[in-house]
C-alpha cells in the first residue's frame, strides 16, 4: 500500500516566496555594488595630436584594465588615475576595434579586479549600475559618477540599456546586483533617439584578456575612424517601393559605431521590425530591412541615420518614394 504525501496548504504558499529567496540570494543593492566597485574604476587619459582625450576604464585581472577602445585608439600616451592612487602611464596591449573594447597594461597596482559575468546570464528588464568619468574637465577625477537603470534590449554584440550615460564615461563597466560587469560602456545616441545607451558586452573583453595575457604586446591598432572624424555613407537604397513589400537601406561609416534609422510616413515614425539600433562591422557596414505596411501612402518619406563611436556623432539624411 503506497501511502500519498499531501503538502500542507501553508508550505504551497510559501513555494513562490522561497524561490524569489533564492533567485535574489547573491544580489545587493544599488549602494552596495557601487561602493564595492568604485574603487576598481579608473579615469583614462589619452594624448593625441589634436589634445587628450578623458574616458573610463576598470581592473579587470591582475595589471590589467579593460576600456572602449575608440577612447585610446592612435593616442600617443595613456594614462590611468584610480582613486586614493597616482597617475599612472599604462601600455595598450590588446584592441578589437569591431567590438571597441581595449586591454590596458600597468606596470604595478594594489587595486581589485571586479568580477566578470557573462552575457547568457543578462536578461531585458534586470537593473544594472553603471559607473564612469563623465566630464573630467567640469567635474573633476576625484570621484566617479555613479547611474542605475535596466536593460532594455539584447542585440547581437549589443547591450541596449535605459541608465544615464554621458561623454566621458565610454570604457566603464555596467554592473549587474550581482556586482559582476556584464558590459562596457560603448556609446550614447542622441537628438532624436532620447538619448540611447549602448554596452559591449563583457564576453568580448574576456576574450580579448585571454589573449592579451598569452600572447607578446601588441601595437595600438590604428583609429577605424578618419582624422576628419565620424561620417557616415548611403551606399544602397530600394527606391521605389510598393506597400507591402521590402525595402532596404545600406550605409558605410566606421567599424564599430552604434547606428539607429528613423522612417518617417505621414503617420509618423515607423516601429517596422527591422529598423532596431545595429552596429557596424568590420568593413563598417550596416545593413536594414523592413517591411513597408500594405497602407501606407503614396508619397515619398524621410529616412534618418544617426551612428555614434564614442564621443563622435554623425547624421545623414535620404528619402525614399512608396507608389
Amino acid at each position: 500500500m503506497r501511502l500519498k504525501w499531501k503538502a500542507p496548504a501553508a508550505l504551497l504558499l510559501m513555494i513562490p516566496a522561497l524561490l524569489m529567496l533564492v533567485l535574489t540570494a547573491n544580489s545587493q543593492d544599488v549602494e552596495s555594488v557601487a561602493t564595492g566597485a568604485k574603487l576598481s574604476v579608473a579615469v583614462v587619459l589619452a594624448q593625441r595630436g589634436d589634445g587628450v582625450v578623458s574616458g573610463t576604464a576598470f581592473m579587470a585581472a591582475e595589471r590589467l584594465l579593460l576600456t572602449a577602445e575608440h577612447v585610446v585608439a592612435a593616442s600617443r600616451r595613456v594614462a590611468v588615475k584610480f582613486p586614493d592612487y597616482p597617475v599612472a602611464d599604462v601600455q595598450l596591449v590588446g584592441s578589437d576595434s569591431e567590438n571597441d573594447v581595449a586591454v590596458l597594461s600597468i606596470p604595478e597596482s594594489g587595486v581589485r579586479p571586479l568580477p566578470l559575468g557573462d552575457i547568457s546570464q543578462v536578461r531585458e528588464g534586470q537593473r544594472v549600475v553603471v559607473i564612469g568619468f563623465p566630464r573630467v574637465d567640469v567635474l573633476g577625477a576625484e570621484a566617479a559618477t555613479v547611474t542605475e537603470g535596466i536593460v532594455s534590449a539584447i542585440r547581437p554584440g549589443l547591450i541596449q540599456m535605459q541608465a544615464p550615460v554621458n561623454p566621458g564615461s565610454s570604457g566603464g563597466p555596467v554592473l549587474s546586483l550581482k556586482g559582476e560587469v556584464i558590459g562596457i560602456v560603448r556609446a550614447t545616441l542622441r537628438g532624436q533617439q532620447q538619448g540611447l545607451n549602448f554596452a559591449t558586452p563583457i564576453n568580448a573583453g574576456k576574450s580579448l584578456l585571454r589573449a592579451s595575457a598569452a600572447g607578446p604586446l601588441r601595437p595600438p591598432s590604428p583609429s577605424p575612424v578618419s582624422p576628419a572624424g565620424l561620417s557616415i555613407e548611403i551606399t544602397s537604397l530600394t527606391s521605389p517601393v510598393s506597400p507591402g513589400s521590402s525595402a532596404r537601406l545600406e550605409i558605410q561609416t566606421a567599424a564599430g559605431a552604434v547606428c539607429n534609422i528613423l522612417v518617417v510616413y505621414k503617420a509618423g515614425p515607423s516601429q517596422a521590425r527591422g529598423l532596431e539600433p545595429k552596429v557596424a562591422d568590420a568593413r563598417g557596414q550596416i545593413s536594414w530591412v523592413w517591411r513597408v505596411g500594405t497602407n501606407t501612402s503614396s508619397g515619398t518619406w524621410p529616412i534618418l541615420v544617426e551612428c555614434a563611436f564614442g564621443n563622435q556623432r554623425a547624421e545623414t539624411q535620404t528619402e525614399f518614394t512608396v507608389r
